[in-house]
């Protein structure tokens, strides 16, 4: 299931860079499956802010998850 948040964290990432609405959606529901990936997402942004005050763009900061969907994964896993 870790494997399969992975990679769906990385078709929505992808989807974002290039625009792919299918793509997103698809990381988006793989996230509803499993929210690990987004979790890491979220604490990667919030842990390293600097690098999104400096312009810095990176794959990885493409897409932030939002607050609705941490409250999902405490949701989750309760």
């Amino acid at each position: 299931m870790y494997g399969l948040a992975f990679i769906g964290g990385w078709i929505e990432q992808f989807g974002a860079l290039f625009e792919n609405q299918t793509a997103v959606k698809i990381g988006i529901i793989t996230s509803l499956i499993i929210p690990s990936e987004a979790l890491w997402r979220r604490h990667r942004s919030r842990c390293n802010p600097r690098r999104e005050r400096s312009g810095c763009l990176s794959l990885w900061n493409s897409l932030c998850p939002s607050v609705l969907m941490i409250i999902y994964a405490v949701l989750y896993l309760s």
